[in-house]
């Protein structure tokens, strides 16, 4: 499939640049679910709220770089950088996933480089479960059944710091029930105290991530249609599938954050429908 995705532009808020992008062109196999969905129903059909929250977080904060830790084939990866210019390190370790977000990254030239790579507690190699769904690929034996299983390389996010000289301030993390060993991975990058957007899946690893975050002072959101997103004291009482990602901030998020996020909503919700290519 291939086809032009109309990317959010708000109507109110800061002044943009006028070389912002418009819409990014997305070609895929028809296999992949990622690009079905944005076909089917443009960017307000995957995950609007996240994209909004992310959207909101790299206005207001202006981030040197953002961390995409499994990307898939980018529906965030490549918006952040296409719409605020802010550069992406997207982390993929399905090699048919990756290649199809290189690609991306090609055709509409945005900023962001692709890492082949599975992201864990430490370097070395790992499987990877390859899932009928691509959205369910993972490093957790068990979690799906699996079509397939290779072997990839791993990194710890403090080794990737250490190595690239690159330190993101906000930092995304969606590997389908290994959240908690990726920040493990990022002790050194965690003092620095970026924002994350976490997914946590309902009865996977919730208690470890809160253990590893809250002593470091963040702050719990549940990430939900309404904006200010509520706060959680706890994540295992509130870990449910349909607001499975949430929002550690390192400080509370001031009225002014709010507003980017439901003004970038709002845009995503005023996109033009995909139009074939």
């Amino acid at each position: 499939r291939r086809f032009e995705l109309p990317l959010p532009r708000p109507a109110e808020g800061p002044e943009w640049s006028p070389s912002r992008r418009a819409s990014l062109v997305i070609e895929a196999p028809r296999t992949l679910y990622v690009p079905r969905l944005l076909h089917r129903g443009g960017l307000a059909a995957y995950e609007p709220e996240t994209a909004a929250l992310l959207l909101g977080v790299a206005e207001h904060l202006r981030p040197t770089a953002m961390f995409d830790v499994g990307a898939n084939v980018g529906p965030h990866a490549l918006v952040i950088p296409a719409v605020l210019d802010v550069p992406v390190v997207a982390f993929e370790p399905a090699a048919e996933v990756a290649a199809v977000l290189r690609q991306l990254v090609a055709i509409n030239a945005v900023r962001c480089t692709v890492e082949e790579t599975a992201v864990g507690e430490r370097d070395g190699t790992a499987t990877l479960f390859i899932s009928p769904t691509d959205t369910s690929t993972s490093l957790r034996a068990g979690f799906r059944e699996p079509t397939a299983e290779t072997t990839v390389p791993v990194i710890s996010l403090d080794s990737y710091v250490a190595t690239s000289g690159l330190r993101p301030g906000l930092l995304k993390i969606d590997t389908e029930t290994t959240e908690a060993a990726v920040l493990r991975g990022a002790s050194e990058l965690l003092r620095t105290r970026p924002w994350i957007v976490c997914e946590i899946l309902p009865g996977w690893g919730d208690d470890p991530i809160d253990e590893i975050l809250r002593p470091l002072g963040y702050r719990a959101f549940q990430i939900v249609d309404d904006v200010p997103f509520p706060e959680r004291e706890t994540i295992g009482e509130h870990a449910e599938l349909e607001a499975r990602n949430w929002l550690f901030a390192p400080e509370a998020p001031d009225r002014a954050l709010w507003d980017a996020v439901a003004r970038w909503r709002r845009a995503i919700d005023r996109c033009d429908p995909p139009r074939n290519l």
